[in-house]
């Protein structure tokens, strides 16, 4: 079976389809993974093809804290356009199925070319309407009422581009106007950390986490005192000088030792004390287990790595997806309740740090959990139940 994967975002985008397709390899089929440029030099020798797309709309949402809405737009356009035939360019080789990311747009149009089923890879419970909770992109506030319509606004967020694609299936794809493909939604999640409704249908799966197994030969920190993981991904924030003297202050009225991550999120290296250290890339399935506690910003990714290690967290989140992680680990009893970046305080980040240190056996038993699943491999065996022939 060849399974065209196309994904658009920073790393923790990207690592749960990598290690969907090393789990594909190993079961006998080909997958191809196409992503970002960026990321082909972190997923290289995983023993399946990387394709490189446009990393454009990529660069560009990391500068959407300095530039305005109408700018950003004009410049994604023909970025956005880029990326879709990089994309096309990959598919030419046919398969026999498309797992994709929503946000790389076109997915759901390349397999309804190919005429092959099309499978949205979700990270974040988005895109199958419940009545159980709103929209995750939603406050908690929302009357329940309307929790199941409240997924129609999960295509208002691609509206600004949908004139974009319809142009670009007519050019490209020679295709009418349309939505594209939707034969299953595959959850990366596990179902201790979000319950399956039972109003989905069975179209929607939800397998567990796909984790990737990193290097036995990743050089570690060490650690002898209670110690914490900071680091916020990719986010930049507007003042990355002022998160990072903010964390700083935060440690030390801790009284803890740290690992600051510096990421793409603009950490800065000041002076630091003798009690922080200052990391760039180590994964976090390697590193999280060793720590006491691991801040972050409430990446999907981030937030089942920290999970799976039997840690407590802190979450600090920016945007989209990341409040509902804040809330959701907060309500499964592994977090404090979740401090938002743009209004972070030394104190209060200090005594959630605290606050969390006090939950470590609740984040065990739910990491124990956790790593009972298989999450890649329900995953492989959903697909092939989608594309065994009939009859």
């Amino acid at each position: 079976m060849k399974i065209l994967m196309i994904t658009a975002g920073s790393r923790g985008d990207v690592q749960p389809y990598a290690a969907l397709a090393v789990a594909l390899r190993a079961a006998g089929h080909e997958p191809v993974l196409a992503a970002a440029t960026r990321s082909g030099e972190a997923f290289a020798g995983l023993g399946f093809p990387f394709a490189e797309l446009d990393e454009g709309p990529l660069a560009l949402a990391e500068s959407a804290a300095t530039e305005s809405k109408l700018a950003l737009y004009r410049k994604a356009k023909g970025m956005m356009g880029r990326m879709f035939d990089d994309a096309w360019a990959v598919a030419a080789d046919g398969a026999d199925v498309v797992v994709h990311h929503p946000g790389a747009l076109v997915g759901a149009h390349i397999a309804e070319r190919l005429g092959v089923p099309a499978v949205i890879g979700a990270l974040t419970p988005l895109y199958v309407p419940t009545q159980a909770f709103p929209l995750p992109l939603l406050p908690p506030w929302t009357p329940p009422a309307f929790n199941r319509a409240s997924y129609h606004l999960v295509d208002a967020i691609s509206l600004p581009f949908r004139k974009l694609v319809t142009r670009w299936r007519s050019d490209r794809l020679g295709l009418p106007p349309g939505r594209g493909r939707r034969d299953a939604v595959l959850h990366a999640i596990s179902e201790h950390v979000v319950p399956r409704p039972s109003d989905w249908p069975a179209s929607a799966h939800t397998t567990g986490y796909w984790f990737l197994e990193s290097p036995e030969d990743t050089e570690l920190p060490r650690i002898t005192a209670t110690t914490v993981y900071i680091g916020f991904g990719s986010m930049t924030g507007a003042d990355p000088a002022r998160t990072t003297a903010t964390v700083l202050e935060a440690v030390r009225l801790a009284g803890v030792h740290a690992i600051l991550a510096r990421g793409w999120g603009g950490l800065t290296p000041t002076d630091l004390p003798k009690n922080v250290t200052m990391i760039d890339q180590i994964p976090h399935e390697r590193l999280f287990p060793l720590v006491d506690a691991v801040v972050h910003h409430g990446g999907a990714g981030t937030a089942a790595a920290a999970v799976a290690s039997g840690r407590p967290q802190v979450l600090c989140p920016f945007i989209a997806d990341q409040p509902y992680w804040g809330r959701r680990m907060h309500e499964l009893g592994v977090a404090p309740p979740p401090l938002p970046e743009r209004a972070l305080d030394a104190g209060e980040l200090a005594a959630s740090i605290k606050e969390a240190l006090s939950r470590s056996q609740e984040a065990a038993r739910l990491g124990a959990l956790v790593r009972t699943e298989n999450g890649v491999g329900k995953a492989v065996h959903a697909l092939e139940q989608l594309c065994r022939p009939s009859g």
